[in-house]
């Protein structure tokens, strides 16, 4: 896929995202950094859809795992830790969340339930 493309696609996406907080496609969801900052409490943050999702997900497939994806550099690192601290409260162990530079937006999170095969 071209680049260009590539951008425009990502654009979009971030936007529909940002707007309905929905998952792009079963298993895959968007947290946009304007969610997480508005959320505020822990209690609150295991209230966010994107999360609440995610969990869904990782409990509906028998041995799956989570990829965090995140906006690179030391804030998105931090910010992709702190969500997979969120999951571990949420009851899914650390085993099975593994954080990844590279969400392809420079503010928002992909979070991805992987099934085992």
């Amino acid at each position: 896929m071209p680049a260009a493309l590539r951008l425009a696609c990502a654009g979009w996406l971030a936007a529909a995202a940002a707007l309905w907080s929905v998952s792009v496609h079963a298993g895959i969801v968007v947290l946009g950094a304007a969610q997480w900052r508005e959320a505020g409490t822990a209690a609150a943050w295991s209230r966010l859809e994107p999360l609440a999702r995610t969990v869904e997900a990782f409990d509906a497939g028998a041995g799956a795992r989570i990829l965090v994806r995140y906006p690179g550099g030391d804030a998105g690192n931090a910010w992709a830790r702190q969500v997979r601290d969120r999951l571990v409260a949420m009851g899914i162990a650390s085993r099975h969340i593994e954080l990844q530079p590279g969400s392809g937006y420079a503010d928002s999170l992909v979070l991805e339930t992987v099934a085992s095969r």
